[in-house]
């Protein structure tokens, strides 16, 4: 009876498509001098994630959602065009900052990880500067079958001085989930899961938030709203991490806000349909 149960519970969570862990992150790497390596536990600066601008704004996506991705500048630039392929089928080009000393607002109280990407092979530990490498070929558990595109994130947003925007495809620091702090612990959540995000006491660095969630529970937190600007911070670095933490279009201009400047963000639910005077205004689809 107990065997039955134990295996009823795991046919539900394999059901339900666990995360892939860091072990899974399998890859080939490409040097630019040809040489390949086969690798496991990917980490990208120390992240399972990459991070990179797309038209001037900064976008994070986890690595289990792409497929390839290779950079196509010589190893001395240090913003490198980069050409990510999606598992959705999608191709973005973007430019990869290389030579920052400043990634991103992780890097507020600390420093970063080093320029590099880091793995297992079979005789051990592997590390490689970013700026040697030419292309990545990601394997995923799954064969690397095709994904579906999550639907693009809507949400009315009220800023400081109560003028409200329609926002489409909307995306905190390049990526669909929001990062606060809970005392020292630093947490996420998938802004589909998110119904309001209520801003207290503008004008300080450390902003108080409560997070009212779909499912009726609420979230007392902080966010990190600094405009002081870090050593080694480039100008548009600057100016996304502290001027562009929500992006996306407001009927079909690009939108752009900072944590100090937001009042309040009221997500539209994913699973509705998208209103009438957002389609008529022909927003363009999640970057």
């Amino acid at each position: 009876m107990m065997t039955a149960r134990i295996l009823a519970l795991a046919s539900c969570f394999l059901a339900l498509g666990a995360a892939p862990s860091v072990a899974d992150l399998a890859a080939t790497l490409v040097d630019r001098q040809g040489n390949r390596f086969e690798l496991t536990k990917l980490k990208i600066r120390g992240k399972t994630s990459l991070s990179y601008y797309l038209k001037g704004a900064r976008r994070e996506v986890p690595l289990r959602e792409i497929d390839r991705f290779r950079f196509a500048s010589g190893p001395r630039e240090e913003q490198q065009d980069l050409v990510v392929r999606m598992r959705t089928g999608k191709e973005e080009r973007g430019k990869y900052v290389i030579a920052s000393t400043v990634a991103n607002a992780e890097a507020l109280g600390g420093g970063v990880p080093p320029e590099s990407l880091s793995g297992s092979t079979r005789l051990g530990p592997f590390t490689i500067l970013l700026r040697d490498v030419a292309e990545v070929v990601l394997h995923h558990p799954d064969g690397g079958v095709p994904i579906k595109p999550k639907p693009p994130l809507r949400a009315t947003l009220v800023n400081e001085k109560g003028r409200m925007f329609q926002v489409q495809s909307l995306l905190f620091r390049g990526q669909r989930e929001f990062a606060f702090e809970q005392g020292r612990r630093r947490r996420s959540l998938d802004m589909s899961k998110i119904e309001k995000i209520e801003f207290m006491e503008a004008g300080i660095e450390v902003r108080p938030i409560v997070i009212s969630l779909r499912s009726g529970k609420t979230i007392t937190a902080t966010v990190e709203a600094s405009a002081v600007r870090l050593a080694g911070e480039r100008d548009y670095q600057y100016r996304s991490r502290v001027d562009s933490a929500f992006t996306g279009y407001a009927g079909s201009s690009r939108f752009a806000i900072g944590l100090k400047d937001v009042r309040l963000l009221v997500l539209h639910d994913p699973a509705s349909a998208p209103d009438s005077t957002a389609a008529a205004a022909g927003a363009p689809p999640e970057q």
